[in-house]
């Protein structure tokens, strides 16, 4: 009588890898041996500030995605696969999240009464937006916002009160989170103001009218002549 047994094969884990680091993310890749029933993925930051997030997916898997990640941080990630019900294996890896794109070089020109224009710089294709909070510092006006492409690194505003001092915000927007602000300061010009008004040259039949203004402070003037004894229209 002749007999042989054989017994089963041990699954096994291997080749924990960890690729993609983004700021806010990666992903988390291994092989496997054997069949496994699922596998949990536990990603904890080695001075337990923030929770363990525990993510479980199907033993047919080979990676995952992390997201929501905190950027420049370390992160230690477990890998344990189970079998009805049983862990049988835990493997572990490091990875730190890169650093937030940085928003830098906040610039305003072009100040007028009534309107400036903003410049900053940032990492290319790193933005999917940037947002822009005008603030008036005397809070007599509802703070602004507005959001512009992520392609663009300048943008104009008008519309402002003249005379006034904005505190100027601006976020990048990354994976769907404002990053930390830039700021800066502007003041809007003075309205343009006339002076020197002078009427000369008097005769019977008319006069000559002079003033002083700013050098293309102003699109035109308007002028109304009127009769001060009488209801005559101008």
């Amino acid at each position: 009588l002749h007999t042989e047994a054989h017994t089963a094969t041990k699954p096994e884990i291997s080749n924990l890898m960890i690729s993609n680091l983004t700021s806010d993310g990666f992903t988390v890749s291994w092989t496997a041996k054997g069949t496994f029933e699922s596998f949990v993925v536990d990603v904890t930051d080695p001075n337990r500030v923030f929770e363990t997030s525990e993510h479980s997916v199907s033993g047919t898997l080979r990676s995952i995605d992390i997201s929501n990640l905190s950027a420049n941080t370390d992160y230690v990630i477990y890998l344990t696969g189970l079998d009805k019900g049983q862990h049988l294996q835990t493997f572990s890896a490091f990875a730190t999240t890169e650093a937030e794109p940085e928003v830098s070089n906040l610039v305003v020109s072009d100040i007028t009464s009534n309107s400036f224009s903003l410049s900053w710089t940032g990492n290319d294709e790193a933005f999917e937006s940037f947002v822009v909070e005008l603030i008036d510092s005397d809070r007599f006006s509802e703070p602004l916002e507005y959001t512009v492409s992520g392609t663009v690194r300048s943008t104009d505003f008008d519309n402002l009160i003249s005379g006034t001092n904005y505190v100027i915000y601006l976020y990048g927007i990354v994976n769907g989170r404002r990053t930390n602000p830039v700021t800066t300061v502007a003041l809007t010009e003075e309205e343009p103001e006339l002076s020197n008004l002078v009427v000369s040259d008097i005769t019977s039949q008319g006069f000559t009218f002079s003033w002083t203004a700013e050098d293309g402070a102003f699109e035109y003037f308007i002028i109304d002549v009127r009769d001060s004894e009488s209801s005559l229209d101008p």
